[in-house]
């Protein structure tokens, strides 16, 4: 009975132990295949999130061009563009609020054209989640209005903080999943499905063909996409190894266990038997061996040992299946020269020193020919086991990641196209992670780091310390801590600079543009001061300034203008120009304006009809002025209240004076007529009796002295040249013929006189007959053609005189000229009184006097005088 209970223990024993074991290999049997799964999906995630962000960048390029410079005039060729440098995409789009305004490329999406999203309540549920997160989200997979079934991503778009529309991507579905190496075949190793969640109906929908139910199996994985809202699920191909092994090992520790408790009953029983047991042990002992050598087989990483000279001892199957060498060739040969000679020298150095070192374990990348003549990343580890008696070998367990290297090698071909694309744009860029250190500068940026790309790795405090407390620290902060995108323009104090910053946050850290803006805000500041500077020296305008278009509307006007009529801004705004004017002129001031804006310039007298009706009499001028492509009148008005105030006292003192003149010229004509009729009666008498007593005596003498008589004669002689001197004087003084004859035969007289005084042939020409003006023009006329004769004679050095008198249009007109040497009549008029003289006396009828000459072409005067008669008077 002990013998049984013994056996019993022992089988209980051994039983439990042998099935922990199995159980436990079972288990890292299942860890080690849901850790493959894991990788999978990772690695097929990062093919997905790396397909997805060549859209990001090429949404995020074309949103940067709409918000910078807006719609491009050449969407087809900026969209070549876009689409030649991000790869993965079959279609951009543009939008202006939800509707799809631009395609490319266009042929084939003519349907998607017009189409508003947003009120598609179908589909516009994942376009609203891309506004909410104010980043590139994506929609489907579901069937286009041009055909297929493919993603869309939507990055919004803000301009001035207002939603301006999308930038979108479309990628076919087929191209998506082969980007992301989404393929289900009979003999691979893997089974994919991509799910997502269906806006309108709720329900998981699934988009890949797939042999097998992968949501509830144990060597699946699952994983969220959160670009898309989508789920991907990797399932291993079962391999029925996985549980032929775990149950052979359970059978076996159950046989073992049985084993054991007949050993102990037998050893218990028969101590003869102890040999048998003992060959059964071997037997089950010898059966593990070979199943843990079928797991080394069956395992997908490569499993080598080596001597201390690098030959190899032993390869797991799976070796064969990474390098493509047999045991046999692989021991042909030396290992190091297999591997790529960039790589060697390190290896064979690593491997001297890991022979030195006993249970030492080195990891090490390297590249390895393969038997196909590529060469192969390989990745693993390095045991140093010569001295465990068990093993006396290296254990270099490797796994092929040449996928992985490949895909990284994308990855970062992508990330220097995204550098190149950057350094190429004027604006500076730099990108910091989450821990404020420098991941990117573009080459514009390295203007502003002096330490240039060694500022890649520095925190932004590091490099910047005056950064600190800034408006653009502030920014920065809060665009990282609420993950929306951040705007500034500022002054930057360490660099004496003015910055324009847009900060776009994503979950690695900030993207930075920034802008020096320094000669703009100068200009903008230039502008400011010249602005002000002109509103001050319009202000100090002594009159009122103004400026309008053409259809009158007020652009701008001094303080004075407001004071002076009386209105506020607001309502001068709101007026037109004429509003300032009374009706009566109104008109004129109209054609004045209009006059400008033909012309270019013009001017006006006229009153300014202020607030309270009063009218200011005003000198307006006005010039035509272009600004921006608007035509414009500048001016001023000018005050002339005192000057007509002074013009009136003037033309009264002006009239009171042509008054006083005529009433002394007309005196001094009566002084010279009684002064010519006094020399004329009395000296001509007295003269005439001084004769007659002379020749008187001339008779009466008898004596023949002959010097008494030449004596006499010569007096006689003497009176006869005073009594024509005395004529002539009192000629000069008034012409008697003009009294007696009238004003013709005392212009021929005149005429006939100097001609014989001055030998200058004189033509005279009357064209009416009977011509008796009132005395006093008569005289006038008179004088004004004796001054013209008397200029002639001492100044014209002349041959001719030609004189013209004739009525035109109720006007006597007098013409004198003659072919002399001529003068300049800006320089003699203000200093001859002669001329002087002429003038005032046609003034004082209301006449007119002009001079016409030039030097070696003559002289011309005419005088105009208004004069009414009876026309049956006038003959001819």
């Amino acid at each position: 009975m002990r013998s049984r209970l013994v056996a019993f223990i022992v089988f209980i024993a051994v039983a439990a132990l042998t099935q922990y074991v199995a159980y436990q290999r079972h288990l890292i049997t299942l860890d080690n295949e849901r850790a493959k799964v894991t990788r999978e999906i990772n690695t097929v995630k990062e093919r997905l999130k790396t397909a997805l962000s060549y859209s990001l960048s090429a949404t995020q390029t074309l949103a940067f061009l709409v918000k910078e410079y807006g719609v491009p005039e050449d969407f087809d060729s900026v969209g070549k563009e876009i689409i030649g440098s991000n790869r993965n995409i079959d279609v951009l789009e543009l939008t202006k609020g939800g509707v799809i305004t631009h395609v490319y490329p266009r042929k084939g999406n003519e349907a998607a054209l017009g189409y508003d999203i947003l009120k598609d309540s179908l589909r516009n549920e994942e376009a609203y989640k891309a506004l909410e997160k104010n980043a590139l989200f994506f929609a489907g997979p579901f069937e286009l209005k041009q055909g297929g079934m493919a993603v869309v991503g939507r990055l919004p778009i803000f301009r001035d903080r207002k939603f301006f529309g999308f930038s979108a991507v479309i990628i076919k579905l087929s191209t998506l999943l082969e980007a992301a190496g989404l393929k289900n075949t009979q003999d691979g190793d893997f089974h994919y499905q991509l799910s997502k969640i269906n806006p309108a109906t709720k329900k998981e929908e699934y988009f890949l063909a797939s042999p097998l139910p992968v949501a509830d199996k144990w060597n699946a994985a699952s994983i969220e996409v959160p670009d898309g809202q989508w789920k991907l699920y990797v399932v291993a191909r079962e391999n029925g190894n996985i549980h032929f092994a775990t149950a052979s090992l359970s059978v076996l520790g159950l046989v073992l266990a049985i084993t054991s408790g007949l050993f102990v009953l037998h050893l218990a029983r028969q101590p003869e038997k102890l040999e048998r047991l003992v060959e059964i042990k071997t037997h089950a002992l010898a059966a593990s061996e070979k199943y843990f050598r079928s797991l080394i087989e069956k395992s997908s990483d490569a499993i080598v040992l080596l001597d201390s000279a690098g030959k190899v001892i032993y390869q797991s199957h799976s070796t064969e299946q990474i390098i493509g060498y047999t045991l046999e060739e692989s021991q042909a040969f030396n290992g190091a020269d297999l591997i790529h000679p960039d790589d060697r020298e390190a290896d064979i150095a690593m491997f001297a020193s890991l022979v030195q070192s006993p249970g030492a374990v080195v990891a090490r990348t390297h590249r390895f020919k393969h038997k196909n003549g590529n060469y192969i990343w390989i990745e693993g580890t390095y045991s140093n086991l010569l001295n465990d008696d068990n093993v006396k070998a290296i254990v270099y367990n490797y796994h092929d990641i040449t996928r992985r290297v490949e895909f990284e090698q994308k990855v970062d071909n992508v990330r220097k196209e995204k550098e190149t694309a950057l350094n190429r744009i004027n604006d500076s860029v730099v990108s910091v992670d989450n821990a404020w250190r420098y991941t990117f500068l573009n080459d514009a940026a390295l203007a502003t780091h002096p330490l240039g790309r060694d500022t890649l790795g520095k925190t932004m405090l590091e490099a910047h310390p005056d950064l600190a407390g800034s408006s653009f620290w502030e920014k920065y902060q809060e665009a990282m801590r609420t993950r929306q995108t951040q705007e500034l323009e500022d002054y930057y104090p360490p660099m004496q600079r003015w910055f324009m910053v847009k900060v776009y946050p994503s979950g690695s850290g900030l993207t930075i543009y920034y802008k020096d803006i320094t000669d703009r805000k100068k200009a903008e500041q230039d502008v400011i001061m010249e602005r002000n500077f002109s509103v001050s020296i319009i202000n100090s305008l002594p009159g009122i300034f103004y400026m309008y278009d053409h259809e009158g509307k007020f652009i701008r006007w001094n303080n004075n203008f407001e004071i002076v009529s009386g209105y506020s801004a607001e309502e001068i705004r709101g007026m037109h120009p004429l509003d300032f004017f009374d009706r009566d002129e109104k008109r004129i001031v109209g054609d004045k304006i209009k006059t400008v804006f033909i012309d270019g310039d013009s001017d006006v007298t006229a009153h300014f009809f202020t607030k309270n009706k009063t009218r200011i009499p005003y000198y307006f001028n006005g010039r035509r002025v272009h600004f921006n492509g608007i035509t414009y009148l500048i001016g001023m008005g000018i005050d002339i209240t005192d000057r007509v105030k002074a013009e009136r006292e003037l033309y009264q003192r002006t009239e009171e004076i042509q008054e006083l003149t005529a009433h002394l010229e007309r005196i001094r004509e009566e002084e010279r007529t009684r002064m010519a009729r006094e020399i004329h009666d009395e000296l001509g008498q007295q003269l005439t009796g001084l004769k007659m007593d002379i020749s008187w005596i001339i008779r009466k003498n008898k004596t023949e002295d002959k010097l008494v008589a030449d004596k006499l004669s010569s007096m006689i002689a003497l009176v006869d040249e005073t009594m024509k001197t005395v004529r002539r004087i009192s000629s000069e003084l008034r012409p008697g013929i003009l009294d007696d004859l009238g004003l013709i035969p005392a212009l021929e007289w005149q005429t006939q006189e100097f001609e014989k005084r001055t030998g200058i042939k004189t033509l005279f020409h009357a064209a009416i007959n009977d011509f008796n003006p009132e005395r006093e023009l008569s005289t006038n006329i008179f004088r004004v053609y004796q001054e013209a004769l008397t200029n002639i004679a001492r100044h014209a050095h002349a041959s001719l005189v030609t004189t013209e008198l004739e009525v035109v249009n109720g006007c006597v007109k007098l013409v004198v000229s003659d072919n002399g040497q001529g003068f300049d009549t800006d320089g003699v008029k203000k200093s001859s009184l002669g001329l002087v003289g002429m003038k005032e006396r046609a003034r004082m009828f209301k006449g007119e006097l002009t001079i016409n000459s030039k030097r070696s072409q003559g002289t011309v005067v005419m005088l105009k005088v208004p004069w009414v008669a009876n026309p049956q008077k006038i003959a001819q």
